[in-house]
C-alpha cells in the first residue's frame, strides 16, 4: 500500500501543477476576450466621439457664417437712408407728442397765456 500511496502522492504532485496551468490558461483566455471586448467598445466610443465632434464643428462653422451674414445685414440696414428717415420721423413724432402735452399742461396752469400758435 505504501508504494501505491507513494505513487498516488507523486501522481497528485504532477497533476496539481498541470491543473494550475490549465486554470491560469483559462483565466488568461477570459482576460484576452475581455480585453478584445473593451478595445472594441473603446473603438466604438471613439468613432461616436469623432462623428459628434465633426457634426459640432460643421454646426459651429454654419453658425459663424450666419452670424457674419446677419452682422453685415444689420450694418447695411443701419447705414441706409431709409433707416435714417424712419428714425427721424419716429423721433419727431415722439417729441411732438411730448411738446403738445407740455402745451396742454401750461394751458391748464396758465389759462391767460396764448401758446396755441407755437
Amino acid at each position: 500500500m505504501t508504494q501505491q500511496a507513494n505513487a498516488r502522492s507523486i501522481w497528485d504532485e504532477m497533476i496539481q501543477p498541470q491543473n494550475v496551468v490549465k486554470e491560469l490558461e483559462g483565466w488568461a483566455a477570459k482576460l484576452e476576450i475581455e480585453k478584445q471586448h473593451i478595445a472594441k467598445e473603446l473603438r466604438r466610443i471613439k468613432e461616436e466621439h469623432d462623428a459628434a465632434l465633426e457634426r459640432h464643428e460643421k454646426e459651429v462653422a454654419e453658425l459663424k457664417r450666419k452670424d457674419a451674414f446677419f452682422k453685415e445685414s444689420a450694418i447695411e440696414g443701419f447705414s441706409s437712408n431709409n433707416y435714417m428717415e424712419i428714425v427721424e420721423k419716429a423721433a419727431s413724432t415722439y417729441f411732438n407728442k411730448g411738446f403738445n402735452l407740455c402745451k396742454k399742461q401750461i394751458g391748464l396752469l396758465r389759462p391767460n397765456l396764448n401758446i396755441q400758435d407755437l
